[in-house]
């Protein structure tokens, strides 16, 4: 404490008036939401370095505005900051400083009073605080000063005055004590000031003051701090006209603006017209102002909300180039940057927000900025890049993951889309476990059985999804976990299920618990799933008709459905493997109908190699040779490794002989059998360049071909065989044509499901050319042994009238007269037929009348 009060008014006047300047410069402007007040109770948060241009500033950050007291002591370089009935956050210690003006910051906590002590580096200092209500924070800028504000000096007399020298006084009565020898004041003065000048100064301050409105200035700026904003425009307009010539108009211009600006951002549909004029008028008036900068920025701003994007940008990087090192310079660059996310501009705002990180890896725009941007490739499906994002961002700020669950979920998705399941397990299981209760846990927790399923992880995907099941009964997800039990049931039904832990319903009984859900579906989604499960299973079974039954209810939800697409592969795969099927039954006509199908759907064309090949012969097969040749050049045009090539050779071949051009069929078969020796189609070959002999009656060298093929390919002895019979009857050689069909039954085998067509034709055949040879025992018990092996072929009435002229020549006219009586009566006996027959047992009756009458 000085002891001069004309010094002690000085030096506060001049301290007031040098740092004055400071609050009305940053608070001013400063916007921000206050803190939530959790707790009744006050708590400390943080103690930090904040930014600013010239002075070392200190921010207490508070969880609410909380009342403070200061204490300066310059000679201890100490200032101590006292709150009461306040929290602290563990976190913050004390700690040394290397700054200018600060050395140290003390943190001394008992009870719930708080101190922190500042220990300066010089004793001159200068300092200013202040709470930010806004913000909830106590602000408080300090700068040491190396030339000292004030001198005091101790019985040191002032220039030109002589002291006087002070003798021994005694007082009355007490002669022998002396008074106390008298003490001079200390003086103090400011340096290289005297009383005068400071007069003066004081003077032409108090001068200026009234000149410049000061107190009405300070009246509007209080208007202005308490955000009564209408009523600080107001007064703000009033000290333009009162005050044109004041050194306070420039801020009186950033301020109005400021006002006009936070009118317009508190309204639900900001209109900025008003505040961006403002601005502009302030900015032209005052170019160079402090406030130039700040006022720039928000122009830039409401440029960009207005939607002036090339505006906005323009303004910023104008400011960037005028003042790189300016104290916006950061912001700037951010807004910059934010823009660009606005514009859709996502992979230049990856990147600006990246460099900026470098600088300042706390900046809280980035944080959100970067999971947007992360967030929108995963909404354009650019899963590739999404991950990328979405891992930067969570390797920088690992807790947004456990506050934000949508992110684990968008990971999740992503990793399970890339077939990565266990990384895709990792952030579900997560959600799973900070979030049970989140809207998208349920079907995270399905992803997680797809995820064990398409693993072929069966029972742990039977656990998960037997959790599901349970989970929320009824609902969609919970459908969803049935279906998968009862799809592991057709994959996998030998599993070790315990009735104890699972409900085993679904998964013993699919095609039930099928039925039951598509009866109580919640919605489309779970019925095309149920759908399409039992479909699969129908396809699992080789029901490949059923199949594509239900594969074709889901047909009409759209190309844009993913059941759509699903039930289009699953028909393809039906038509393939049923034609494979009926190809290998010697089916043609369900093969064909299968196609038909297939093609009234409009699903576009089968690329499958071997059934378009297979669809191609069905036709060739029934006659419908331009279809084949249709097919066969798809096969062409398909088969890049020329696997088909020879067979469609061959099959060109046979068309030919079918159409009776021999002579080609010839040419076909020898030109094969030269370019293809090693082919496994050589035996094919060799009983069409024998048929092209056969068809022009060229016998003898077809008996060769067939005897070539007989010794070197076994694969089919039978039916050469047969054909050798059929060529040694057209020779007119019943021994040798009997020795090749008997040969033929012989050598058949016979633990093939389906019995050829040659087998059946040898066994009637052979009851014909032994007729033929006259061996009408033999004729008889071969064609009886055709007859009820075979009644169906079309050989069978022909052969019951030659078993009927067999017992004739045998003489036995009962079995005979047996035989045509089975031929009248028959339903199926060919109209012409039936008429020899009835002809034939009359003239046996008479016959036998005639020889019973002689």
């Amino acid at each position: 404490m000085f002891q001069s009060n004309k010094f002690h008014s000085l030096l506060r006047s001049t301290i007031w008036v040098l740092v004055l300047s400071l609050a009305l410069a940053w608070p001013a402007f400063s916007k921000g939401n206050p803190a939530s007040n959790n707790q009744q109770t006050p708590l400390i948060q943080k103690v930090r370095i904040g930014p600013h241009p010239q002075y070392t500033r200190i921010i207490v950050d508070l969880s609410s505005p909380t009342p403070y007291k200061v204490k300066a002591d310059f000679l201890r370089k100490r200032i101590t900051l006292t709150l009461n009935d306040v929290r602290l956050n563990p976190r913050v210690q004390t700690r040394s400083i290397k700054d200018r003006n600060l050395e140290k910051i003390a943190i001394n906590y008992s009870g719930q009073t708080l101190e922190i002590v500042l220990h300066l580096r010089k004793i001159n200092t200068r300092f200013f605080h202040f709470l930010d209500i806004d913000k909830s924070q106590i602000i408080l800028d300090i700068n040491g000063e190396k030339k000292p504000i004030l001198q005091t000096q101790i019985g040191k007399p002032e220039p030109g005055i002589t002291p006087k020298r002070e003798e021994p006084r005694f007082r009355k009565n007490k002669i022998s004590q002396p008074l106390k020898r008298f003490k001079p004041k200390k003086r103090a003065r400011v340096a290289g000031m005297t009383p005068g000048k400071l007069r003066a100064i004081n003077r032409q301050d108090i001068e200026n003051k009234l000149k410049n409105g000061w107190d009405e200035y300070q009246s509007a700026l209080k208007q202005f701090q308490k955000k009564n904003y209408p009523e600080a425009i107001e007064s703000f307009r009033s000290f333009v006209n009162a005050f044109p010539d004041s050194k306070y108009l420039s801020q009186i211009y950033f301020l109005l603006a400021e006002a006009q600006y936070q009118i317009a951002f508190r309204e639900p549909h900001p209109i900025y017209e008003k505040a961006l004029a403002a601005y502009k008028d302030a900015s032209r008036r005052f170019p160079k102002s402090k406030f130039s900068g700040h006022g720039n920025d928000r122009i830039a701003f409401i440029y960009s909300e207005m939607g002036y994007i090339l505006e906005a940008k323009t303004k910023y990087e104008e400011s960037l180039k005028s003042n790189p090192k300016s104290l916006y310079t950061f912001a700037r660059k951010n807004n910059l940057a934010l823009m660009m996310l606005r514009e859709g501009k996502y992979e230049e705002a990856y990147a600006a927000f990246k460099r900026l990180l470098v600088k300042s890896p706390k900046n809280i725009a980035a944080r959100p900025a970067i999971f947007e941007i992360a967030h929108h490739y995963y909404e354009q499906k650019d899963f590739k890049r999404s991950i990328e994002v979405y891992k930067d961002g969570a390797a920088r700020w690992p807790s947004e993951l456990n506050e934000q669950q949508e992110i684990n979920f968008n990971m999740g998705n992503i990793y399970f889309l890339q077939k990565k399941y266990s990384q895709a397990r990792d952030h579900l299981f997560d959600l799973i476990n900070l979030a049970p209760d989140h809207p998208k846990a349920h079907t995270a927790l399905n992803m997680i059985g797809d995820s064990y399923l398409l693993e072929a992880r069966h029972r742990n995907a039977l656990t998960v999804f037997d959790e599901s099941a349970k989970r929320d009964s009824g609902s969609s997800a919970s459908q969803y976990g049935k279906i998968r039990m009862a799809d592991i049931g057709v994959i996998d039904p030998r599993l070790k299920v315990k009735d104890i832990i699972y409900n085993t319903g679904p998964y013993y009984q699919p095609f039930q618990a099928y039925e039951e859900i598509l009866n109580d579906a919640k919605d489309v989604e779970i019925l095309a799933e149920v759908t399409l499960s039992r479909g699969i299973a129908f396809l699992q079974e080789q029901n490949y008709l059923k199949a594509v039954e239900e594969f074709k209810k889901l047909l009409p939800l759209g190309p844009d459905s993913r059941f759509y697409n699903k039930s289009k592969k699953y028909i393809q795969q039906a038509l393939v493997f049923s034609v494979d099927k009926y190809s290998r039954q010697g089916g043609v006509l369900p093969i064909l109908y299968s196609y038909s199908d297939f093609a009234n759907l409009s699903l576009g064309k089968v690329n499958t190699l071997k059934t378009v090949m297979q669809i191609g012969e069905a036709y060739q097969a029934i006659g419908m040779f331009p279809q084949a040749l249709r097919f066969y050049e798809r096969v062409k045009k398909l088969d890049a490794k020329d696997l088909y090539r020879d067979r469609i050779f061959l099959n060109l071949g046979q068309i030919h002989l079918e159409q009776n051009n021999y002579k080609e069929a010839e040419l076909v078969s020898r030109s094969f059998l030269k370019n293809y020796p090693k082919s496994p189609q050589v035996p094919i070959a060799l009983k069409l360049l024998a048929s092209s002999h056969t068809g022009r009656k060229q016998y003898d060298q077809a008996l060769k071909v067939y005897k070539r093929l007989l010794i070197r390919h076994k694969e089919n002895i039978s039916e050469t065989h047969y054909l050798l019979g059929e060529t040694y009857q057209n020779l007119n050689n019943p021994p040798a044509a009997i020795r090749e069909y008997r040969q033929a039954i012989k050598t058949f085998d016979r633990t093939a499901r389906v019995i050829p067509e040659t087998i059946r034709k040898a066994y009637y055949n052979l009851g014909f050319v032994l007729f033929q040879n006259r061996k009408y025992a033999e004729a008889a018990k071969a064609l009886q042994a055709a007859r009820q092996l075979f009644p169906e072929q079309p050989q069978t009435d022909w052969a019951d009238y030659l078993l009927v002229e067999s017992y004739e020549n045998m003489k036995k006219p009962a079995k005979a007269t047996a035989t045509l009586n089975g031929l009248i009566q028959s339903k199926d006996t060919d109209y012409l037929l039936k008429q020899v027959a009835e002809s034939k047992l009359k003239f046996l009756d008479w016959e036998k009348e005639f020889k019973d009458t002689l």
